[in-house]
């Protein structure tokens, strides 16, 4: 019984780069051999947000007033230039 390897995406994109660069391929060509979208060879992964300043903020506010809640900290934060969702925070 013979397993097929799949290959990632990030992989195909690699595949489909070297067909474009070495080869002369069109990009659609390319796309098609390695069945992948053009979309998923184009997609730039975004960045990660640098959090690290709200956290630092955040426990400070904690360690000096330990009776305000979340919300009066959340927009103290805001008001700090530390716009961040709530959720994430």
């Amino acid at each position: 019984m013979c397993l097929k390897k799949f290959l990632r995406p990030d992989e195909k994109r690699g595949l489909v780069a070297i067909a474009v660069q070495e080869h002369n391929m069109s990009e659609c060509q390319a796309c098609k051999l390695y069945q992948i979208s053009t979309l998923v060879y184009r997609y730039k992964p975004l960045k990660k947000k640098d959090d690290q300043k709200c956290h630092t903020l955040l426990v400070q506010m904690a360690y000096r007033r330990p009776t305000w809640d979340f919300w009066m900290m959340y927009y103290r934060l805001r008001n700090a230039d530390c716009p961040i969702n709530h959720k994430r925070l």
